[in-house]
Parts: structure tokens; C-alpha cells; sequence
């Protein structure tokens, strides 16, 4: 992009049409668009020295979610070729999840969904909504 005084414009190559875009991160998006947090890398603290015998330890219910992003971009595949959400988990390509079992339920209405599966460790459920907010539910029991 280059300055204009009032704004910017994208740069342009000999032939007058827009130049490739130039990003780069340290832990690749696999699209140019910084504004999917889901693509982010992680980054994990530990007093620990750096070396072979310490590992990246990753909370297994990010595999959950991970596997939720990819129902969620299936599931917005699925209503522009179809006009309508699907609740068929056949309709779906689930990627293998080896840290805890991944057994989603899917919930739609004419114009939103919402997968769910259960939390690896914690009694509650994770939910990806139509808008790709992902939170958990936890279970309240009367104890």
C-alpha cells in the first residue's frame, strides 16, 4: 500500500493491476487473513530450559475446537450450494480426534446452527454457533 495523503491505495505492477499481497507471521494462517484467530499459533510460557525432553503440551480440548472450525466451514459450504444448514452428521468430513472422543451433535434452524461436542476434561460442552463463536458450557450440578 502506498500513501495517497488522504488514504492509502494498493500498489499496482506494470500492467496497472494489483501487486500479490505480502504477508507474513510467524505461524502461517494458510490464508491471507490475520482476522481468523482460530489460525493463530500458540505461544506457552514454562521456566523451564528450551531443549529435546521438554514438549509443547497442548490442552486436548483445542483439538475439539479445531475439529469444530472444520464442521463450521463445512456447515457454510453446505447452505450456499443447498439454501439450508444440514443436521446429517453424514453430510460431514470429520477429521480423526486422538486425545478424547469427538461425538458432535448438530442443532439448526432455518437461518443458524450450532455444533456441539463434549469437553475432553471438563464436564461441560464446547458450542460453535453460525457467527463462529466458540465458547463452553459448563454442566452446574446441585452438589
Amino acid at each position: 500500500m502506498d500513501n495517497q495523503g488522504k488514504g492509502y491505495q494498493k500498489r499496482l505492477d506494470q500492467n496497472q493491476k494489483p501487486l500479490a499481497e505480502n504477508n507474513w507471521v510467524w505461524s502461517p494462517t494458510g490464508k491471507i487473513n490475520m482476522h481468523m484467530p482460530e489460525m493463530w499459533g500458540y505461544v506457552q510460557f514454562s521456566e523451564n530450559y528450551p531443549d529435546n525432553k521438554t514438549s509443547f503440551k497442548r490442552n486436548p480440548d483445542e483439538d475439539i475446537k479445531w475439529v469444530l472450525w472444520q464442521l463450521y466451514w463445512q456447515q457454510l459450504k453446505f447452505y450456499k450450494q443447498h439454501g439450508q444448514y444440514t443436521s446429517d452428521i453424514n453430510d460431514f468430513d470429520i477429521p480423526d480426534v486422538n486425545t478424547c472422543s469427538f461425538k458432535p451433535t448438530i442443532y439448526i434452524s432455518p437461518f443458524s446452527f450450532e455444533i456441539t461436542n463434549p469437553s475432553c476434561h471438563e464436564s461441560g460442552n464446547w458450542i460453535i454457533n453460525k457467527e463462529g463463536k466458540v465458547e463452553i458450557f459448563k454442566l452446574i450440578t446441585g452438589e
